[in-house]
């Protein structure tokens, strides 16, 4: 009887494992790429509405998975508990705020910046030091990589006049369907719904591209992560974000500052290579 009821709760636990797994990767992989006409806002509120849902569900296994055994863990890391302190002083100032429904909920049409959706980001972002080892964690990475790319492929073909999201709300694969304060001929958007906010997550992905471009030694995985560095890149210029260039180019210093003389004189000829491919987008596009 014992021995039945360790080996229900060895799968118990495995399933707990696996279905925290799948929802960190559900929210790398789905999040971006979610857009919807029912709801007040068609790309942010959706995107919200998913964050939140799964950042309840890591927290609700999590919990259980204390329960199951017989220990709370809290991770030990500084950046964890700064993020706390940030979003215990952003609810005390809450307390004191005299717009009670834009502090916690953010703004009205968006649902993000509020209160509420800085406890699911502190949530999944301290549960994922909780649940996910160092081979998990390089996964995700790839997931996050995965998707940027999705979006970037999703994004870039609206700047010759077929978007794919117009396909999507109207049934044609034109451009013409947004406003022309919206214009994607001019500056791409993709499932982001905003020029800067995609140049922005961009900005976020291009160095960790070009750090599996530089880690996996296989040939096959290196031109694939040279292809995704090279379109993502692409996708930012087609942004036509000012300040997107400016986080890019500083992005891009810093990394190399961190990858070290002796990194990069090994990878000398791949970096150039890639970062002719990178000027030349600029000067055509």
């Amino acid at each position: 009887m014992a021995d039945i009821i360790t080996n229900v709760l060895y799968k118990f636990a495995n399933l707990l494992d696996s279905s925290i797994w799948i929802s960190f990767l559900a929210i790398a992989l789905i999040t971006p790429l979610l857009f919807t006409t029912q709801t007040t806002e068609i790309y942010e509120v959706p995107k919200m509405f998913f964050v939140y849902i799964f950042a309840i569900l890591i927290l609700f296994l999590t919990v259980i998975k204390f329960i199951l055994n017989k220990k709370i863990e809290v991770p030990n890391n500084l950046v964890v508990i700064a993020f706390a302190i940030f979003v215990f002083a952003q609810g005390v100032s809450t307390i004191f705020s005299i717009d009670k429904f834009t502090s916690v909920f953010g703004y009205p049409t968006r649902l993000n910046g509020g209160l509420i959706s800085q406890i699911a980001y502190l949530a999944i972002f301290s549960s994922a030091f909780i649940n996910l080892n160092w081979q998990k964690a390089e996964k995700l990475l790839i997931a996050i990589m995965i998707s940027a790319f999705a979006v970037a492929i999703w994004g870039i073909p609206s700047h010759f006049g077929r978007d794919p999201s117009c396909w999507v709300l109207t049934g044609k694969l034109i451009s013409s369907c947004w406003q022309k304060e919206f214009d994607p001929t001019l500056r791409i958007f993709s499932t982001l719904g905003q020029p800067n906010w995609l140049a922005s997550y961009l900005v976020l992905i291009i160095p960790l591209a070009i750090s599996f471009l530089l880690f996996f030694k296989q040939k096959g995985a290196k031109i694939l992560f040279f292809a995704i560095s090279v379109i993502l890149f692409w996708a930012l210029i087609l942004t036509g974000s000012r300040a997107g260039i400016i986080g890019i180019v500083t992005a891009l210093l810093v990394f190399l500052f961190f990858l070290g003389v002796k990194v990069i004189k090994t990878n000398l000829k791949l970096l150039s290579f890639l970062g002719a491919f990178f000027i030349i987008l600029g000067l055509l596009f």
